[in-house]
């Protein structure tokens, strides 16, 4: 049997555990002028370099002090500094959650951790973005599970996190800030958005505009549940208009309108569960 080999294309890939994973394609392999007849001897030897070579490459990656996590994890952009400080100049607002990177953790879906690391949040974009060495920036894609962010060093960090069910206006891919833990939790998404309007003698006024909305989420599994930071639409979604709660909000005097208020009632609901 005699094969007509175009172009061998080989390539390797390696992944987060440092395993190889090793390709050979022969691509449109009965297409060629100049047809070639692979021998035996052709192939043994050709098989013979293609071995050599990658295991080279991945000693060489393996041998890295510094992990390229860009390539390696395959869930970032680079992005030109210059070009973000250029995006929003003349905005006036705060498009972003912090006016400049500060030091937080992230998590991904590969189950990869980085901590103490710079981290920005776009509001308008909904994207994660940190820095690195040299001003380096990076933009995560799809593999964000979660992040944290210290405003001031200190206090507690900004929680926040993907992968809830999808439900009305939200997927998996919402990133909600969390408040609480347990099965019942309040979560909200800020999204801001860019407005134009023409002022004085014609010229354009950009501006940022935010919408803020809550909701409770029972589970991942379920979707979160959009609702007002109010006593009676937080007991309606969560079922809990009993004796029980509510002489816990009289007693403790809660004002579910208020965040701390309504995390402390969180916190006590979910422990009766």
């Amino acid at each position: 049997m005699q094969l007509i080999l175009q172009e061998p294309f080989l390539f390797y890939t390696v992944n987060s555990w440092g395993k190889l994973l090793f390709v050979w394609d022969f691509f449109n392999i009965f297409i060629l002028k100049k047809k070639m007849v692979m021998s035996k001897y052709f192939k043994t030897l050709l098989l013979i370099a293609c071995a050599f070579y990658s295991k080279t490459s991945l000693a060489q990656q393996l041998s890295n002090d510094v992990v390229d996590v860009n390539s390696t994890f395959q869930m970032r952009t680079n992005m030109d500094p210059r070009s973000l400080e250029q995006k929003y100049s003349g905005v006036d607002g705060k498009p972003y959650l912090t006016d400049d990177f500060v030091k937080g953790n992230v998590a991904t879906k590969d189950g990869v951790i980085l901590k103490n690391v710079l981290l920005r949040f776009d509001q308008v974009e909904q994207n994660l973005l940190m820095k690195e060495e040299g001003n380096k920036i990076l933009a995560f894609k799809d593999a964000l599970l979660g992040f944290s962010i210290e405003l001031a060093e200190g206090t507690k960090p900004l929680t926040f996190e993907t992968g809830f069910a999808s439900g009305s206006g939200t997927s998996e891919k919402t990133i909600f800030e969390t408040f609480n833990k347990g099965n019942a939790r309040l979560l909200r998404t800020v999204k801001k958005s860019i407005d134009q309007s023409r002022g004085y003698g014609g010229a354009i006024a950009k501006s940022v505009t935010q919408i803020t909305k809550y909701y409770i989420s029972i589970g991942k599994k379920n979707s979160p549940t959009e609702l007002k930071l109010e006593e009676k639409s937080i007991l309606k979604v969560l079922g809990a208009d009993n004796d029980v709660n509510m002489s816990y909000i009289k007693e403790n005097k809660l004002n579910l309108k208020k965040l701390e208020d309504v995390i402390a009632f969180l916190d006590f609901y979910n422990s009766t569960r």
